[in-house]
C-alpha cells in the first residue's frame, strides 16, 4: 500500500502517517462533471428518487453490525436500539443501517423509514441529504457532520459494549 486517502487526520496510527493523504470529498465532488457524478451515481447503485425520500427526515440513525460481529445478541441490539429511538420523533427519523448488518429493522421498527442501501453514508452528506441531528451508539459516519448536530451514546450504553471496545466516546 503506497498512499492511504482519509478525509480527516484524527487518530492517525503512526504506522501508517507517512502514507496518510488528507482529501476533501465535498471538493472532490463538486470538480467532477455532471456526467462524471452520474457515473459515480451509477456505479455505487444510487437510487436518486430513495435519496429525494430522506430529504423529509430531519434525523438519522447509523446503526452497527454489533449482532454480526457478536458483540451483543440480535435481542440485546434491538432493545438498545428500540431504547434510543425512543428518544426520538419518529416521523422524523430514518434508520440508516450499516453495509454488513443482515437485520430486517423494517421488522422491528415498521413506521420508521429504514435506508438499507449497501453505499457509504458519507455519499448522503455530499449530496446534499442534511439532518438536524446525526445519532449513533458509536459509529464513525456520524463525524461528516458538525458537532453540534452529533448525539453520541458510545460504549458506556451497554456493558457488553464498554467491555469489548473500551471507553469510546465523542470528543
Amino acid at each position: 500500500v503506497k498512499r492511504i486517502y482519509l478525509t480527516r487526520s484524527d487518530n492517525i496510527p503512526d504506522c501508517i502517517k507517512e502514507k496518510v493523504e488528507l482529501i476533501n470529498i465535498h471538493q472532490l465532488w463538486q470538480n467532477k462533471t455532471k456526467e462524471e457524478q452520474d457515473e459515480i451515481l451509477f456505479l455505487l447503485g444510487i437510487d436518486k428518487n430513495k435519496l429525494e425520500n430522506l430529504k423529509h427526515k430531519s434525523i438519522v440513525l447509523f446503526t452497527q453490525p454489533l449482532s454480526e460481529d457478536n458483540v451483543l445478541t440480535e435481542e440485546e441490539k434491538i432493545a438498545l436500539y428500540k431504547t434510543i429511538i425512543g428518544n426520538y420523533d419518529q416521523e422524523k427519523l430514518v434508520i440508516k443501517t450499516h453495509p454488513r448488518e443482515t437485520t430486517n429493522y423494517r421488522d422491528y421498527f415498521p413506521n420508521i423509514e429504514v435506508f438499507s442501501e449497501n453505499y457509504p453514508s458519507e455519499i448522503l452528506d455530499v449530496l446534499g441529504i442534511r439532518f438536524e441531528k446525526v445519532v449513533t451508539i458509536f459509529s464513525t459516519a456520524v463525524y461528516v457532520y458538525s458537532k453540534e448536530n452529533i448525539i453520541f451514546y458510545g460504549t458506556k450504553i451497554h456493558p457488553k459494549l464498554l467491555s469489548r471496545f473500551g471507553r469510546i466516546e465523542y470528543e
